[in-house]
């Protein structure tokens, strides 16, 4: 993905986490690079999840953002996991394109 806009619909990128109202946003993704091509998520609470990064533990809750692209035939599902008590997301994975596989993030170390 190159560019993403209307983020502020995204309870994630926004900090808000009002996960019960879908969001629509729109994406220059593909090869070739397809431009404004509109993406409608919806996002579900799975549940609290202890996850450990370097040995470190982390009390999380994984949040599944599911995706629909009509433009692309494009259907697909991110992952985040959520600091519990401050919503700081410590990983997540994520789909750039349709043409790649997922990159899964984790974050080492936060800034304060």
């Amino acid at each position: 993905m190159r560019d993403t806009r209307e983020l502020d619909a995204d309870p994630i990128a926004t900090g808000i986490y009002d996960f019960g109202r879908p969001a629509r946003r729109s994406v220059d993704a593909g090869t070739p690079l397809k431009f404004g091509i509109a993406v409608d998520s919806t996002f579900e609470v799975v549940g609290r999840r202890s996850i450990a990064i370097l040995d470190a533990p982390y009390d999380t809750v994984l949040v599944r953002e599911l995706n629909r692209a009509p433009a692309l035939r494009w259907v697909f599902q991110n992952e985040f996991w959520l600091d519990f008590s401050t919503g700081y997301t410590w990983k997540s994975v994520q789909h750039f394109s349709p043409d790649a596989p997922p990159l899964e993030i984790e974050v080492y170390k936060r800034d304060l």
